[in-house]
């Protein structure tokens, strides 16, 4: 029996391969979801891009999170397993991490050619929002600062005060007078009574009976009111708050 072979198959008419399409589902917070579809999507700068055609956001105010983690523009897609169906996050208004380390380069480079040593010469580097010390220099200059101005208020309210005694100066204090010694103490200093042991000595430092121990009845000249605002003097101490001044 005879077999019969098949033809071979003319190449024009064989079937073309043909890439398989990437689709991947872009989720940008407060507006509809993006589906972006490519044959060819390597990186993801490769898939910037085409977010760009769709948002009209420029790629370096894009950043993608895939998983928790931040996508870099030099990154593989297949390297971080990031397959044709996958969801994306897309972040608004951020800029890309290549222009934001050049800018904190920028701003590092100009710090570092305004900082100085410190002027309070201890080595170490100073600050120019604290006129070019350091911090622990212009903790001690403020200190002596505030020492200065004290001792300078301090002369100049004691030069005030000089002025106004020169201006008034004071009385010579008239001489006391010698108050007469109480030499028996059994009898009332006022009407010569005998007392005995029942004598009341009064603050002025006389003895009397019972008639002439009060101070109106027998002139005392001892100072009640002097006394007392003295005692009120030491039982009432002066309470001042405490003021930041005093601590710097």
């Amino acid at each position: 029996m005879a077999t019969t072979e098949n033809p071979p198959m003319d190449p024009s008419t064989e079937p073309k391969k043909t890439a398989p399409v990437l689709s991947f589902t872009i989720k940008v917070s407060g507006q509809p979801n993006v589906t972006i579809e490519c044959d060819k999507c390597e990186k993801v700068s490769d898939l910037k891009k085409l977010i760009e055609e769709k948002t009209k956001m420029a790629p370096t105010h894009q950043k993608l999170v895939f998983k928790g983690k931040v996508l870099v523009d030099d990154d593989l897609l297949t390297d971080k397993k990031v397959i044709t169906g996958s969801t994306i996050f897309l972040a608004k208004g951020v800029a890309s991490s290549s222009s934001s380390s050049s800018t904190v380069v920028e701003k590092k480079e100009t710090v570092e050619a305004v900082r100085q040593k410190c002027v309070g010469g201890c080595g170490f580097w100073g600050d120019p929002k604290m006129e070019n010390y350091c911090s622990k220099c212009f903790k001690e200059k403020q200190v002596k600062d505030q020492e200065k101005i004290k001792k300078e208020q301090d002369e100049a309210i004691r030069k005030e005060k000089e002025a106004e005694e020169a201006k008034n100066p004071k009385k010579p204090e008239e001489e006391k007078k010698e108050r007469p010694v109480q030499e028996n103490k059994m009898k009332c200093w006022t009407c010569n009574k005998k007392v005995g042991l029942t004598g009341i000595e009064c603050r002025c430092g006389y003895v009397f009976c019972g008639t002439h121990r009060m101070p109106e009845d027998h002139q005392c000249d001892f100072d009640y009111k002097t006394a007392g605002q003295d005692l009120l003097r030491k039982q009432n101490n002066k309470v001042e708050a405490d003021k930041l001044g005093d601590r710097v």
